[in-house]
């Protein structure tokens, strides 16, 4: 029976023309994935620091447009409040004058 076996010696690594092939193909595919990889995360983090820089001028822009238009609306209530003091203030400095001359 053992006539039908073929029987031949096992090659050492270093015997084996293809045992040394299988580190460079795998390292040509390892750089591959690692400059993908490097390149991936690299213009993630740009994107969101572009984003993140437009977030923020934009919500500085929008918070400087309602802070001018609230101070203006404010500053438009004074004046009208102002011009409601000063009509008061005549009238009563007119009524005292009236009743100044007239005398009471």
């Amino acid at each position: 029976m053992l006539a039908y076996f073929p029987n031949f010696a096992p090659q050492t690594l270093s015997s084996n023309p293809f045992a040394n092939l299988w580190e460079p193909v795998f390292s040509v595919y390892q750089r591959a994935f690692e400059h993908t990889n490097q390149e991936l995360w690299t213009s993630s983090m740009r994107i969101i620091q572009e984003h993140a820089a437009r977030a923020w001028i934009e919500a500085s822009q929008s918070c400087m447009a309602a802070l001018s238009e609230n101070a203006a609306a404010i500053q438009q209530r004074a004046f009208a409040r102002l011009i409601d003091a000063q009509q008061e203030a005549t009238a009563i400095a007119a009524r005292e004058v009236t009743e100044a001359v007239v005398g009471r």
